[in-house]
């Protein structure tokens, strides 16, 4: 499955998890995986200036897919998948593997 396949499930999953129960995803832990994939994926220095705060975390991805490489968006995704399923009851059901 693709990078774009991957970011438009986790989109679908995420909301209808948020139609069913509104603290699905918490501003806390939202925030949270926010800024694990800011340390642990190594995007500061692509979101200089911006403040994590005042984004919603799909606009991270928006904000450095034109700026990295088909690696790092997988990297990213990947993570983004991991600490979902970690810190919240959402679960997006792929194989990590299968990510192109």
């Amino acid at each position: 499955m693709t990078v774009d396949k991957v970011v438009e499930l986790i989109g679908r999953k995420t909301e209808k998890a948020l139609e069913k129960n509104e603290d699905a995803l918490s501003w806390d832990v939202e925030n949270e995986i926010k800024n694990n994939l800011v340390d642990r994926c190594e995007l500061g220095e692509l979101l200089k200036g911006i403040e994590l705060d005042d984004i919603y975390l799909y606009e991270i991805f928006e904000k450095v897919k034109d700026k990295v490489d088909n690696k790092k968006k997988v990297e990213i995704v990947k993570l983004w998948i991991e600490l979902l399923e970690e810190l919240t009851d959402i679960k997006i059901n792929i194989k990590v593997s299968e990510i192109k």
